[in-house]
């Protein structure tokens, strides 16, 4: 990782900070999500926030993956 973040530059480096990161998220979220029988986010966000922010949540993400992928 050293040599290519060397060679390439330091973007390189910043996908072993994201699993990092991943891991340290799951070690606190994923207890109480698995406690709340949670098991995705627009399911988290109706629970928390009522069924009109999970829609919203829905229409914005797959526009997102309409017109970006």
């Amino acid at each position: 990782m050293s040599g290519s973040a060397y060679a390439l530059g330091l973007a390189i480096a910043s996908t072993n900070g994201c699993g990092s990161g991943a891991l340290i998220a799951g070690k606190y979220f994923l207890p109480i999500f698995l406690k709340n029988q949670i098991s995705t986010m627009p399911e988290f966000l109706r629970r928390r926030y009522g069924p009109k922010i999970q829609v919203v949540m829905a229409v914005l993400w797959l526009g997102i993956y309409t017109f970006v992928a």
